[in-house]
């Protein structure tokens, strides 16, 4: 499957990459930009720039389960800020590899903010410089000190 955000929509296509079909459309409110899944597949979590917060949709059932509220409002005013107001705007999601850590960019607070998928809140911020959008990682594996 293929999942595709539709911004002016406001929904999700679900396309069936052998068909080449859309073979469902989720509603997500308020302006839907990035899908992201979890490792395992299990969860898709989605930004919603205007609303200021993330989707979460069990992906098998196709059907969204929470959504987290980023509880941030914008910046300094931005190029965005016309456009998303008060909202934090959030964009570029990144996944730990581990499935318990999500990683959002707020595009209109120049904040990237930190989510336990587990208990699904945000834990903690991390100031970026202005207007973070995209994220990408590098992960490694501690060495055992045994």
């Amino acid at each position: 499957e293929l999942w595709v955000a539709n911004r002016t929509a406001n929904t999700i296509s679900v396309i069936d990459i052998n068909k080449l079909q859309v073979v469902a459309t989720l509603p997500v409110k308020e302006l839907p930009i990035r899908v992201k899944f979890t490792p395992n597949g299990r969860l898709a979590l989605v930004s919603c720039s205007t609303s200021g917060d993330v989707a979460v949709f069990d992906a098998a059932r196709r059907k969204e389960i929470h959504r987290i509220s980023l509880d941030r409002e914008a910046g300094s005013g931005g190029k965005f800020s016309t456009r998303f107001g008060k909202s934090p705007a959030p964009v570029g999601i990144l996944v730990a590899p581990d499935g318990k850590r999500a990683w959002v960019a707020s595009t209109n607070a120049d904040v990237v903010s930190v989510i336990d998928l587990e208990r699904f809140e945000v834990t903690d911020r991390i100031t970026a410089g202005r207007e973070p959008d995209g994220l990408a990682g590098t992960f490694r594996t501690r060495p055992n000190p045994n």
